[in-house]
Formats: C-alpha cells, structure tokens, sequence
C-alpha cells in the first residue's frame, strides 16, 4: 500500500484492490469480493438506530434553553481535549497548541508550526493526550501530507527531542485530509483520512479499500516505541491482500468529525457532503465491542448521504445508511460533533451535537426507535470547526474566527 510510513508490522504492504460485484445493479453487495461477517455486510443499522432511550420523559429538543460563554480567544482553533492536569488545550490551525489558563488566558504550551503547512484545509488538526504519559498531534507537513507524532510529556510540557514518528500518508490534494485523531475506550489510537481531496473523489478512494485514503484507520500507537502496530484484532487483518489492514471502516468523504461516546462506545461521524448532501452516521458499538463501526462501509462515492450519485456495482460491501443528513439548503458544511455527557444542561444528556460550518447552525440529535429526534439549538454560531469536551463532560465550540465558547444553560 502507497503513501504511508512509520508502521511496525508484518502483514503485507501491498494490497490488491477489492474487485467489486461488476452485475450489480442496485447498492447491494451480495457478491462482493468482502463478505459480510469479515466487517463489510453485518455492521448496517436502520437509519433509526442506535441507541434507543425511554423518550417519554424527555424534554423535545426545541425546548432546551442554552447559550454559550466565550471562556478565551485563540487563532484558528481546531481541537480541543483535556489534559492529565484537567486543563483544556487548544489546537490552532497555525500549529500552536494553547493551554487555558485559570483566567481564560491562552498560554503558548507547544509550538510546531515551522513544520505545518497551513494552506487551505491543511494545519495542526488533530491533537490527543495518550497512555504512557505521550502527547499526540495530527497535522499536514510541509509535503502536504498528514502525520502523526507524539512527544513525551515531562514537567509541564513535552520534550522536543522526544518526538517520533507515528505514521505519515501522502496526500494527493490539499483538501479532504481529515486529520481528526481520537484514543478509544480499547487505547488504540482512530484516525480520520477523507479521500485525498479534488471533486467527486477521482481517485476512487472511498471504494478503494488499499489506500488509507476515505478510511477511519485503527492502530495500535502506545504500545511501540515508535510508530504503530496494526492491532490483531482489526476487522479486515485477515485480508491483507484486498483490504489494509490498518483500516477500521470506509467509505467516507471527508470526517469532519468524528467521535468515540465515552458511555456506550458508539462512534459518531460528521461526514462532509460534495454539492448537495451533509451526513450524520452512528455505529453502534453494540454487546461486547469496545468502539463501533467495525469493517463499515459507509458508501462514498457511490453514494453521497442517502443518494446515489456512482455506480452501484462499485460498492465492494453493502453500505450503512446515514442515521441523518440535510441538504444545502440548511447548510454547506458538517462538523461533527459528540454526545453531551455533561451535567450542566441534564436535558442534552445522550444527545449528539452537530454543526454547519457556512451556516452556523448548532443542532442536537436524539436516537429513538421512530427514528431520530433532530432540532436546530442554536443559529448563527459562528463558523463551528471542532468541539471538544472537558473532564467534567462539558461541551465546547471552536469558531475558526477565534472564540472558543462553552455551552451552558440559557439565562
């Protein structure tokens, strides 16, 4: 497999490409060269799926009162996580992670931008805090591709000279790199990759299950020195000639974002649309699977949300249906979001929050057995990039314009 280095493993690095179903004439892959039950056929949910709560006594969604406090201003913010030491960092496009200090004050807490490349959806776009005391960053480099290296972290930063490398893959365009990286309740590390940019995905990416490129890849980056192992467990291990194994699920456009609920293990994704479609997948993690979304196909670029925009016969396993989408009539561009855990607004508890990059719109989004309550919280926002969350499961907006804003009740 081209374009990806930094990998501790012993399974093939070359792949041949899925042959998919070439009779098919309708998004069903009966045939296809990935059986359901090797992870491509037996993830799919009924777009009203997931969880399912008692929704008698529930509040509806459009009568929940929130606002938000603007707790400190930082340039071009991106991500946002929690620290050993509780402290909220901040990933700036530019390649700067910020700490908020007790005042709201960004403090300067690492710096890496002499090595990011900023241009359009490039940057530093991904940070996490993993096991063994190692700090994480995703980024674009000065080749425009993706990269992931990690620090030691030592008195109240990290050491330069301790950085290695995770792993790095090439990217042929300089939009739709995803970049969002996230450790799950299994410690393994899930990165994002859209399909390596342009229109209409003229690589085949989504499809393509031998490139990292439209994946979410699963890899095991804290249990080695430097770079990764490719976890025994992953869904297509078995199958390296056809699929890499480093994949967790594919067919997607550009995640962004996506999110791990820390309760129930179910994996949320922003998938963004081409000219007319943004998506909200779920995949439940289900009875005794850490992290859902196992070996899913989520249908790009056959499919763009629940519409058929390719060739049918090219899906090479049968696609998991969006649990929600919206046209460009409400939006142009989705950021995922994650599961309000929280105890600040008890009526959000278990409901995911999404936005619209061009519009503004905050929206929350409750799973029931009728299908999913969605309603708009909150309009003209601002221009929402990422969220993230603190120790205590409270819930952040990130305005590439500067503020980072809290959500709280409404007064």
């Amino acid at each position: 497999m081209a374009g990806c280095s930094g990998r501790a493993r012993d399974v093939s690095d070359s792949p041949e490409p899925v042959t998919a179903n070439p009779t098919a004439s309708a998004p069903t892959t009966e045939d296809s060269a990935i059986e359901p039950g090797t992870g491509g056929g037996d993830t799919a949910v009924d777009p009203g799926g997931g969880a399912e709560p008692d929704t008698t006594s529930l509040v509806p969604l459009d009568s929940v009162g929130i606002g938000f406090t603007t707790i400190a201003t930082v340039p071009q913010p991106l991500d946002l996580v929690a620290g050993p030491d509780s402290s909220l960092y901040v990933a700036s496009k530019t390649g700067v992670v910020f700490r908020i200090g007790p005042d709201g004050s960004p403090e300067e807490w690492y710096d890496i931008g002499d090595r990011v490349s900023t241009e359009g959806e490039r940057g530093l776009l991904g940070i996490a805090f993993g096991p063994r005391g190692r700090f994480y960053a995703s980024f674009t480099d000065r080749d425009g591709n993706t990269r992931i290296s990690a620090w030691r972290i030592v008195d109240d930063g990290v050491d330069p000279a301790s950085e290695v490398s995770v792993i790095t893959v090439d990217q042929p365009f300089a939009n739709h790199n995803g970049g969002h990286i996230e450790f799950g309740p299994d410690a393994m590390l899930y990165l994002g990759l859209g399909d390596g940019g342009s229109g209409y995905d003229p690589l085949g990416s989504g499809q393509d299950t031998a490139t990292l490129l439209g994946s979410i890849l699963r890899i095991d980056a804290a249990g080695v020195a430097d770079g990764y192992r490719i976890p025994s467990d992953n869904p297509f291990v078995d199958h390296p000639e056809i699929v890499a194994p480093e994949i967790w699920l594919f067919g997607v456009r550009n995640p962004w974002r996506f999110s791990i609920d820390p309760e129930t293990g179910d994996l949320w994704i922003g998938d963004v649309g081409q000219d007319r479609i943004e998506e909200i997948d779920l995949l439940p993690a289900g009875p005794g699977a850490d992290v859902g979304g196992r070996g899913a196909n989520l249908g790009w670029g056959v499919l763009e949300g629940d519409d058929i925009i390719g060739d049918p016969s090219d899906l090479v396993s049968d696609p998991v249906a969006p649990l929600h989408t919206y046209s460009h009539d409400f939006g142009v561009s989705v950021t995922g979001g994650l599961v309000y855990r929280g105890g600040a607004v008890p009526d959000l508890e278990g409901v995911y929050l999404f936005a619209d990059f061009g519009s503004g719109t905050l929206w929350g989004l409750r799973p029931g057995p009728e299908g999913p309550e969605v309603a708009v919280l909150a309009e003209e926002v601002g221009s929402i990039a990422g969220f993230g969350v603190d120790a205590a499961g409270e819930v952040y907006l990130l305005d590439l314009s500067g503020p980072v804003l809290k959500l709280r009740p409404a007064d």
